[in-house]
């Protein structure tokens, strides 16, 4: 399965290029013993003098930008965090080494792209990697997405976590192999869930994120929960995650998880909340989003200071921008004005009437519903394309109208779903649940969203002309920077006031681990 394939390394080995390529075995082939280091085309990093413990190795990863040809480059410094690494033919360098105009990053550690001559074509600021956490990125579970399935027999979607099964329920903190399981005991303070973009690489999601927790100070880093649900397709083979309920059984219910089909009717349906396929047919991918935030509000309870973050890149940002716009979870109940919440588990249509009114009557009695200090932020990063409020468009890159006629009939389905909310397009019933809340009214899902903390975070140099749906193309702009500066405007426009936020993260494109690492980011996930 080539989402969640894991490179070996062994300290043993004299070079570090025959470490990279040493497969999946259990040893190196020398009688040294060989354990999963990196994700899938990531590059290892051997860390100088970096002692590896029962948790960690002393390698960092260095994730793979197809983006970017080259085979990356090592630095080989010792860091706070671990070490540093440079993408493609970039090469290691200061602000020292180098007139050219730095990056906006306070650290003097850089990337350089030079031509034949020598001369600087490009900077970019160094990826940083901290020592692999190993047992993270080799376990996989399974989340039961049904709030009332206590045995682990209904749906479950497949994730990463770097402290074990989130649904451990415990006395103790344990250890078991160098992972925390997760427990009454942790105190989680933050809680992310980074969604993957189209190469279904959760793996080097949760790496990069975790690499961006340890980066920030307000949290510890040790109470700052990171977790990476993957939205397979049948493409990643049929195989089947442990389901744990209780930490003794570390063995677990093994279920077959959640599939979307990866083709049909466009690419990664799972983007923009369709169903899963059967037999799991009646469950979206933003159901999916619902049960795992709603999970965590339980878990580490809405007073203090305490937040989740919900961030995504490329198609993950897709994903993240059209469920925080049609999200009927009371997860948002801190920020809406409490019309058109309603916990994931009402919003079934399967459920009798009865069972129905039970779990209301369950809901509003608890402490979620009524929480005032929770703070829940989602994370627009890169989007290829948004979904729209209105039928009005960027004409010719300088006003904001309906599109001319001819341009329409060219396009048709350029405002459905999931480019916007016009009827028909791709089937979603999520997103048709959503609108019936409001009765259809458009105008007052609009308002919703406007009142929920959203950041669109743009790279600079994500400038690349894209070529796709005519959708995308004719209608949103030409390149990811222009599509998300394009939206951003249409909601100030719309509302006729500022709504959300927008930052450009100076000299890195299309990278989803130096945009979360990044400076602004940080500070959007994790500061005040």
């Amino acid at each position: 399965m080539t989402a969640t394939a894991i490179h070996s390394c062994s300290s043993s080995s004299s070079s570090l290029e025959q470490m990279l390529r040493a497969g999946s075995s259990s040893r190196d082939g020398r009688g040294g013993v060989a354990v999963p280091i990196c994700p899938d085309h990531s590059k290892c990093c051997e860390i100088p003098n970096k002692l590896p413990t029962s948790s960690s190795s002393s390698f960092g990863c260095l994730p793979d930008n197809p983006h970017i040809d080259g085979p990356g480059t090592c630095c080989n410094d010792l860091t706070k965090y671990g070490t540093t690494a440079c993408p493609g033919y970039y090469t290691c360098a200061t602000t020292n080494s180098t007139s050219t105009t730095t990056t906006s990053s306070s650290s003097p550690f850089i990337c350089i792209l030079n031509d034949s001559l020598g001369n600087v074509m490009d900077i970019k600021p160094r990826y940083n990697l901290i020592p692999s956490p190993k047992e993270a990125l080799g376990r996989i579970y399974g989340f039961p997405i049904q709030s009332n399935d206590k045995m682990g027999l209904g749906p479950v979607v497949a994730y990463y976590s770097n402290m074990g099964p989130i649904l451990t329920s415990t006395s103790s903190k344990r250890r078991q192999g160098g992972m925390t399981s997760m427990d009454s005991n942790v105190n989680i303070e933050a809680a992310i869930v980074v969604v993957h973009g189209s190469g279904r690489n959760a793996d080097e999601y949760l790496y990069s994120m975790m690499v961006a927790s340890q980066m920030q100070s307000r949290y510890s880093c040790e109470n700052v929960l990171v977790i990476a649900p993957m939205f397979l397709a049948p493409e990643d083979g049929v195989y089947a995650v442990p389901v744990i309920m209780e930490e003794e059984d570390w063995m677990g219910m093994m279920r077959e998880p959640m599939v979307w089909n990866e083709t049909f009717p466009i690419a990664h349906t799972w983007r923009y909340g369709a169903n899963a396929l059967a037999p799991n047919d009646k469950y979206s991918s933003y159901d999916v989003m619902d049960a795992i935030v709603e999970k965590l509000l339980v878990m580490i309870g809405g007073e203090g200071s305490k937040r989740i973050i919900v961030a995504g890149h490329s198609a993950g940002g897709q994903f993240t921008q059209r469920w925080a716009l049609t999200s009927n979870s009371p997860v948002w109940s801190g920020g809406d004005d409490q019309e058109g919440v309603r916990p994931w588990s009402m919003q079934n249509g399967n459920v009798s009437t009865k069972r129905r009114r039970r779990r209301e009557m369950e809901w509003n009695s608890s402490r979620l519903f009524n929480h005032t200090t929770f703070d829940l932020r989602v994370v627009v990063a890169n989007p290829r394309s948004f979904a729209y409020l209105d039928e009005r468009r960027w004409v010719n890159s300088t006003h904001f109208a309906i599109p001319s006629r001819d341009k329409i009939e060219s396009c048709p389905n350029y405002n459905s779903w999931e480019w916007g909310l016009q009827p028909g397009g791709l089937e979603a019933p999520y997103k048709d649940r959503a609108l019936e809340l409001f009765d259809g009214d458009v105008v007052r899902l609009a308002e919703r969203y406007s009142k929920r903390n959203v950041v669109y975070l743009a790279g600079f140099d994500d400038t690349e002309h894209l070529r796709g749906s005519c959708e995308d193309d004719g209608f949103q702009g030409a390149t990811r920077l222009e599509r998300s500066s394009f939206f951003y405007k249409s909601l100030e426009i719309y509302f006729d006031k500022p709504v959300h936020s927008r930052i450009v993260i100076d000299c890195v494109g299309h990278d989803h681990s130096l945009m979360f690492q990044s400076e602004e980011a940080r500070n959007v996930m994790f500061g005040e």
